[in-house]
């Protein structure tokens, strides 16, 4: 991802007292490195040309980045409804509160399935996925200080794995994936830090703030980053997803970023968080209307950490992150209405790598549970737990490393929602279904933005559910979980989705990344959609010029109507994903599972194995209609 820098400098505020306020930091708490600079990097001057970067002559990186330096690739922030509060932080620490994951009491079973988690790994046989972290949870649970002695050894074991890695030359674990996973890293080092900081060794301190500076600093100035004092930019990494709030890379990043601010006390990461990522995150997320992610369900997991980290700052700081705690509150309802009837599944949209078939898992029960966090006392969180108490996510988890978040007790009265539809204008989806029984006929339908690197080539696809999945994407039938978004050359692109496929001698015309429209209209029996998907094709250099679908979903079934407009040569497929083989009867009629087509006689019929599109594929069936008369269809759906 190129990062795109805006007019002008950061906060004068930031540039003014960066290097007063690390050198004060140094000085008295020893938080630098002893060989750490605070110089400032070539200034480029407001308004002119920037220096090229030449990490060479730059500074290793110890704090937040110079917004001066040619180096520095995080985008101005832009105008946005933030305003930096006054951060008040507790008298003495631990700075870091935990009181959210204290509320369950002792003999709750998710409490008592914890306490066992986390003396199994005291007793020296951690479950897969345990963290130092849940120790420190566990000793401010219950106030005994084996837990915190555990914390302390084996994150002290942390830093000298990564001492040794960096003696070897080597990065450490901490910097791999592009630091993905820097934030539970770091959170387990500053939960320790903070709240074990009296038995903490005086070398011990140095070690662990010099390691976790230095993790830190690299996540932002990723041309200069360093490790071991060697030269700046002798470990320069992407820079990928600093300056996207909408991707879980920087959900991690920012909590790494927060925990170690609170944890240390330093003002310097705190102003940079204040200056330049609360204005970026704020933003983006006003615009999200509606909750969800637009890099799809499957990845969309992850705001988790983005909500947990909203909610962790406000109690230790005392300041709201009111975009993101919005955003939360509204995908409560988003949640809700993304799962089937019969609370098991969720719609799969974009990429899905941890598990191909969208099985409800831990993660999204976790996932509604941090969202009703941030709505306390609402009817949002009424539904919320109505939701958590009836889906098929056993209430103690199925995992033991998910029982830390499981510990959060939101505040409401479970209640069964009632609405029928839901729209999600911020991330273009949109969810309907006949009632709230188990045998319900769902819909789930999408035309918005694509601008993610998780999303799919799917605007403007559908899926139906009624007691199975009866149309629905066959990446969920894929291996990899990664089918549609045309990452690779087995890639089968819009292949993969309900939609119309745009077929030329070499291939399908691929969507690109762009801003569909749709509006939804409630009707008698269910709701109309009117979805304007022609943006998606407007880099396709004419072959496809207009595309425009309208769903009548009424009663359970659907009524499918598509106008296009194409160039020479383009042949327009309409296409229907099932998991069963179908049945052409002849006549305008196709059945599949419990799903039945109406649709001109004329159009052409074909019924394709996605086995035999890619061997990625276990199973799945693709209905292809193509109308010789005109570059437009209407198929009637009736779900049995």
């Amino acid at each position: 991802m190129s990062p795109v820098r805006r007019g002008g400098t950061r906060s004068s505020r930031w540039a003014v007292a960066a290097a007063a306020v690390l050198a004060v930091v140094a000085l008295t708490a020893g938080v630098l490195p002893a060989d750490a600079t605070t110089s400032a990097g070539p200034v480029s001057g407001t308004g002119s040309a920037r220096l090229e970067c030449n990490p060479a002559s730059e500074p290793i990186p110890s704090g937040p980045p110079d917004p001066h330096s040619p180096c520095d690739e995080n985008v101005d922030p832009p105008a946005s409804s933030y305003h930096p509060a006054t951060v008040h932080l507790a008298a003495a620490r631990p700075f870091i509160p935990l009181d959210d994951y204290t509320a369950a009491p002792a003999g709750d079973p998710v409490a008592v399935e914890f306490r066992q988690y986390v003396n199994r790994a005291v007793a020296g046989h951690p479950d897969w996925g345990y963290s130092p972290a849940d120790a420190v949870v566990q000793f401010a649970r219950s106030g005994k200080q084996k837990y915190l002695t555990s914390a302390i050894a084996d994150v002290d074991k942390q830093v000298t794995r990564a001492a040794r890695a960096i003696a070897q030359g080597r990065e450490p674990e901490i910097a791999g994936d592009s630091y993905l996973e820097v934030g539970p890293d770091i959170e387990a080092l500053a939960l320790t830090y903070d709240w074990g900081y009296s038995r903490l060794t005086s070398k011990q301190r140095t070690r662990w703030l010099r390691y976790g500076n230095q993790a830190v600093a690299n996540v932002w100035s990723n041309r200069t980053a360093s490790w071991g004092g060697r030269p700046a930019g002798s470990s320069e990494w992407s820079g990928w997803a600093i300056n996207n709030p909408g991707n879980n890379y920087n959900f991690s990043f920012i909590q790494a970023t927060e925990l170690w601010a609170l944890a240390t006390k330093r003002t310097d990461w705190i102003e940079f968080l204040q200056e330049s990522k609360f204005p970026l995150i704020t933003d983006y997320y006003e615009q999200l209307t509606g909750g969800g992610s637009r890099e799809g369900t499957g990845y969309g997991t992850a705001q988790t950490r983005l909500w947990a980290n909203a909610r962790t700052w406000a109690d230790a700081t005392g300041e709201h992150l009111t975009a993101v705690e919005d955003h939360a509150h509204a995908s409560v309802d988003y949640w809700i209405h993304a799962t089937v009837p019969t609370l098991d599944y969720y719609a799969p949209f974009g990429d899905l790598s941890r598990e191909s078939v969208p099985n409800l898992y831990d993660y999204q029960e976790n996932l509604v549970r941090e969202a009703a966090m941030a709505a306390p006392g609402t009817p949002a969180a009424d539904r919320a737990l109505w939701w958590i108490g009836h889906n098929s996510v056993p209430d103690d988890m199925a995992n033991s490393f998910n029982l830390r978040g499981a510990l959060l007790r939101p505040v409401g009265t479970p209640t069964k929602p009632t609405a029928l539809v839901y729209d999600a204008p911020g991330v273009g989806q949109l969810f309907a279904r006949t009632s709230w029984q188990p045998d319900a006929t769902w819909l789930a339908m999408i035309a918005g933005p694509f601008d993610e690197s998780h999303a799919h080539m799917e605007q403007g696809a559908f899926t139906l559910y009624g007691g199975d999945w009866q149309a629905v994407t066959s990446n969920i039938w894929s291996h990899s979980g990664i089918q549609g978004g045309g990452q690779s050359d087995d890639d089968a692109g819009t292949g993969i989705s309900s939609i119309v496929r745009f077929d030329r001698p070499s291939g399908p015309v691929p969507q690109e990344s762009s801003t569909s429209t749709m509006s939804a209209t409630p009707t008698s029996g269910g709701v109309a959609i009117h979805a304007d998907l022609s943006a998606a094709y407007a880099g396709s250099e004419g072959r496809v010029t207009g595309w425009v679908r309208d769903l009548d979903f009424s009663d359970g079934d659907l009524v499918v109507t598509d106008t296009c407009t194409v160039g020479a040569g383009v042949t327009p497929v309409w296409q229907l994903h099932v998991p069963t083989q179908p049945t052409d009867h002849g006549n305008g009629t196709v059945t599949a599972g419990g799903l039945t087509l109406s649709f001109d006689p004329a159009y052409g019929v074909d019924l394709v194995r996605m086995k035999d599109v890619s061997d990625d594929f276990i199973k799945g069936w693709r209905i292809e209609l193509t109308n010789p008369a005109a570059c437009g269809f209407e198929v009637a759906i009736a779900v049995a």
